[in-house]
């Protein structure tokens, strides 16, 4: 192997599928492992022992560890079994330097955490309700079996809209791109009522268009981005308030603002908004798997866009996403 220089990136990432192939190499992985796409874990040798054993433990539902070493420079390496429901792949292997171990052990332990609580309550949903619709069949009306039913197709639902979330950023998604005529205005009018629907009576939610905003896009995405960006203000505003939607045309730019007065972020965690897995200081405590604005801002950058936001701690946020005029 002829690896680059590793202290380029803060970490090597790449994933394996379940024959132990490489499935995808990113940011600088490639070049600072000379590995190539499709090749397998087990042809890298022995002096990769401990990569192996590693993938071993992983493909058995464990967080594997391992030690590994380029250009004479260590690498501590994690590999994170993938949750069931996920196609073709066992697990993401993350490599890094020394003087970045500790972002990608909290970028681990993030991820284990979400999955650990956002998968297991559901679960443990269907699985009280299952127990009771099989002890009290006989003695059940049927409204109180519907209630039931109905609990765990709720709950199923949840856990598929997590996995396809934790794909989406992975780049997995099943959605192919297909944008056509829209009028954005009747996109965000939808966004919104269904926003409505998620606040409560101390939220005020407005709506303001200026311009032509007939744009060519994916409805899909672009009305799943209005609702992330939305349901996100909602969320963060846990003592109500004013979120205000604003659409309007510049000269080089169609501009869509969502700006909440909610808790904010503080200063120290504004680098890493945005980040997979990654919850504010001051937000910790509220439900959410860290991946909404992740996925926002993949969506505009699928329409040639961006996703940028300025934030007070304690004054609120304001979101803004921008998507080319030249494509109007």
């Amino acid at each position: 192997m002829a690896p680059s220089e590793p202290n380029a990136t803060h970490a090597l990432i790449f994933s394996l599928n379940s024959e132990g192939r490489l499935t995808s190499l990113y940011g600088t992985a490639a070049a600072a492992t000379g590995w190539q796409l499709g090749q397998s874990i087990q042809s890298l040798g022995a002096d990769h022992q401990g990569l192996l054993t590693a993938v071993e433990a992983a493909m058995k539902g464990e967080v594997g560890s391992a030690a590994l070493t380029l250009a004479d420079k260590v690498y501590a390496l994690s590999l994170i079994p993938q949750p069931s429901g996920y196609p073709n792949g066992h697990g993401v292997i993350a490599l890094s330097h020394e003087s970045e171990q500790s972002q990608l052990d909290q970028m681990t332990s993030r991820f284990i955490s979400m999955i650990t609580h956002r998968f297991r309550n559901p679960l443990t949903v269907i699985n009280t309700t299952t127990f009771l619709l099989e002890r009290y069949d006989s003695k059940l009306e049927s409204a109180k079996k519907k209630e039931y039913f109905d609990k765990i197709r709720t709950q199923v639902s949840h856990l598929d809209s997590l996995i396809d979330q934790v794909m989406i950023v992975h780049g997995k998604s099943d959605h192919v791109f297909a944008p056509e005529p829209l009028d954005l205005s009747e996109l965000a009018q939808a966004a919104l009522s269904q926003a409505q629907g998620m606040s409560t009576p101390a939220h005020q939610l407005h709506l303001t268009i200026s311009g032509d905003l007939h744009y060519p896009g994916d409805p899909k995405l672009l009305t799943d981005m209005l609702l992330h960006l939305l349901v996100n203000a909602i969320k963060f505003s846990p003592a109500g308030g004013d979120i205000n939607l604003h659409l309007r045309r510049d000269p080089e730019a169609l501009c869509i603002e969502v700006a909440d007065q909610g808790l904010g972020i503080p200063q120290a965690d504004l680098p890493r908004i945005g980040q997979p897995f990654f919850r504010a200081s001051n937000a910790t405590y509220m439900q959410g798997s860290g991946l909404g604005l992740r996925i926002a801002t993949l969506y505009a950058e699928q329409h040639g866009g961006s996703l940028d936001f300025t934030s007070v701690e304690g004054q609120g946020s304001l979101f803004t996403v921008r998507l080319p005029a030249s494509q109007s």
